[in-house]
């Protein structure tokens, strides 16, 4: 497994990417405004979006990367969630996102929720459902997803397979943090995936 170091640099550049774009986003429709001499509703509007989109990533990066802080709760936790993945969206891209979860949960179970849907999010290649609960028949968290496509990057899937392997790109910092996240609360993790589903299962170690 890759140590710290590597990590918390994967873990930046994957954060920084991601806002890049949206930044730049805001940027040009800024420049926009400002060659028309004026805000006219269209371009007012692009920007606006961009900025919203923008708020709502570094909101989810600091929750499922950072400090525990943000993470007050389930409700929170699903905004968070639910503003990220509208920021991924386009014309082709849509997402449908629940949270099934008690209104008391550990702090580390709303990480492993944003980091879940984050490892989902980068899976489904044209968008689906994601769904988070408390499965009746035990365990800490049960992440699953549906969606027309699913391809599981390959460092992501012997990750979450806990195969030995090391880091070698940014896109592979969720399931490095969820899997450091679960082995710190003594958690373990299940993974199993076909064609158009996957699921991320967490239970206590016996």
């Amino acid at each position: 497994m890759t140590d710290c170091l590597d990590l918390s640099k994967f873990a930046l550049t994957r954060m920084s990417h991601d806002l890049a774009g949206i930044t730049g986003a805001v940027s040009n429709s800024l420049e926009l405004l400002d060659e028309v001499g004026g805000a006219d509703a269209e371009s007012l509007s692009l920007a606006m979006a961009a900025a919203q989109s923008l708020i709502a990533r570094l909101s989810f990066f600091r929750a499922a990367f950072g400090a525990e802080g943000p993470l007050t709760g389930v409700d929170i936790a699903f905004q968070t969630a639910q503003g990220y993945l509208k920021s991924l969206e386009n014309s082709a891209v849509h997402y449908e996102c629940s949270f099934n979860l008690p209104s008391q949960v550990p702090m580390f179970v709303l990480r492993l929720s944003l980091l879940g849907v984050q490892i989902c999010a980068d899976s489904l290649i044209r968008g689906g459902k994601i769904f988070l609960a408390v499965p009746e028949t035990g365990g800490k968290l049960e992440i699953s997803a549906a969606g027309g496509r699913i391809a599981v990057e390959e460092g992501t899937y012997a990750l979450l397979n806990k195969s030995d392997f090391t880091l070698n790109s940014p896109k592979q910092a969720a399931a490095a943090f969820f899997m450091k996240t679960a082995e710190r609360n003594k958690l373990d993790v299940v993974f199993e995936q076909n064609g158009e589903t996957m699921k991320i299962s967490c239970f206590e170690k016996q």
